[in-house]
């Protein structure tokens, strides 16, 4: 009856009106950050600096890399047809803006952005929102930037914009510079969609509870989804960015975890079963649910670019036997993960990777993502929040 309840008020009230987006910072400035030196928007050094990749194999043909040695805030892959370098990267502790071009780092601009934890890109690569530690309110705050380039330079530029506060999660759209963010406070949790480039914002969205995760798998659809505990019942919607129409894809699925296909025709769903997590590939339209060959947190998977039907997925060498998956989103637990590649077609899976064996370390893997072409798998090891490549093709 309660989980009922639950299901009819998030249903209901998932979509009303709501004030306007909370005051931004003004463009061209960044908000004073932790013990940063005082400047503006900073520029690109006219030297760049050059750092080697640091474990694995050297070389073009080089299997794999730890692209960094030092703490990741978030990266993005760039477009193989239009780009000469493979992503771009922040440092978390200094907030120094990094391209990797298969070979090498190269920073691309010295403006010291301390303290950042959490940097989210934009498919072009350009745009970034980024979340830091504000230690005169000790509280969390929130900027936004864009990153300007030219080509016959290895310099960049960073351009402060418009930055929402207080903002929860964030995602970009998959083909532009748009994306979406919440907000919450005590009463309800609200949605804006917002233009890097623009500053043009809309709220979209609204809800009675206020802990999500987003992610903006397709142009059409929006996916929200409420965070996931073990033994708490998990909801997936799908959200318009065009009309603010709500659809449940899922509802009242213990531990629900998911990772939605680029066509958003599927998904990698993991839930708690009996106090384990079972992962299977669901699919929306039917219903359809297939056991997958290994068992993880669907966040620690990612579909292959190319060929919806493959499946990348880092799975732990011991189940754990702790609270999972609560007590990995706290760090108690760190398990040390094998890649796999899963063909949900012809039920072949494999170990195309050991950390233990090949690159003598042990890896938690999270964040993983595709190159555009398919050859390449990137992730972080959440253990040190390092950034790592393995080529597959």
């Amino acid at each position: 009856i309660v989980l009922g309840i639950l299901g009819i008020l998030v249903y209901l009230f998932f979509f009303q009106s709501a004030p306007q987006a909370p005051t931004p910072f003004a463009p061209g400035t960044f908000p004073p950050i932790g013990e940063a030196p005082a400047g503006g928007e900073g520029t690109a050094s006219t030297t760049p600096t050059t750092i080697e990749t640091v474990r694995g194999e050297t070389g073009k043909g080089a299997r794999f890399r730890q692209i960094t040695k030092t703490a990741t805030a978030g990266y993005g892959l760039l477009p193989s047809k239009t780009a000469s370098s493979t992503l771009r990267y922040i440092e978390r502790q200094s907030g120094n803006i990094f391209e990797f071009n298969g070979e090498k780092s190269v920073r691309l601009s010295e403006t010291t952005i301390p303290k950042l934890y959490e940097a989210v890109f934009s498919a072009s690569g350009e745009g970034v929102v980024a979340r830091y530690y504000r230690s005169s309110s000790n509280s969390i705050g929130a900027l936004a930037f864009l990153i300007q380039k030219a080509t016959s330079s290895e310099v960049a530029e960073v351009k402060p914009v418009q930055a929402p506060q207080g903002l929860e999660d964030v995602a970009f759209a998959p083909k532009n510079g748009t994306y979406f963010y919440y907000t919450s406070n005590s009463i309800y949790a609200q949605g804006f969609t917002k233009d890097i480039k623009t500053g043009v914002s809309k709220n979209i969205w609204q809800s009675p509870l206020t802990e999500w995760n987003v992610s903006w798998p397709t142009e059409d659809n929006i996916a929200i989804a409420s965070r996931s505990a073990s033994n708490v019942p998990g909801f997936l919607y799908f959200l318009s960015p065009k009309t603010g129409s709500v659809t449940k894809v899922l509802g009242n699925v213990l531990g629900l975890s998911s990772k939605i296909s680029p066509d958003g025709k599927s998904l990698i769903l993991s839930k708690t079963v009996d106090g384990i997590i079972k992962t299977s590939l669901y699919t929306i339209a039917t219903g359809n649910e297939i056991p997958l060959a290994v068992d993880t947190l669907a966040e620690k998977c990612v579909f292959d670019p190319l060929v919806y039907t493959i499946i990348y997925c880092a799975t732990p060498e011991v189940s754990p036997t702790e609270k999972y998956p609560d007590d990995w989103y706290k760090g108690v637990i760190s398990p040390n993960d094998k890649l796999w590649r899963l063909d949900t077609v012809s039920e072949e899976s494999e170990v195309i990777f050991n950390p233990r064996v090949e690159a003598q370390t042990e890896i938690d893997m999270q964040k993983l993502a595709v190159k555009d072409d398919g050859s390449a798998i990137y992730f972080i090891n959440k253990r040190d929040s390092t950034l790592w490549e393995l080529t597959i093709k």
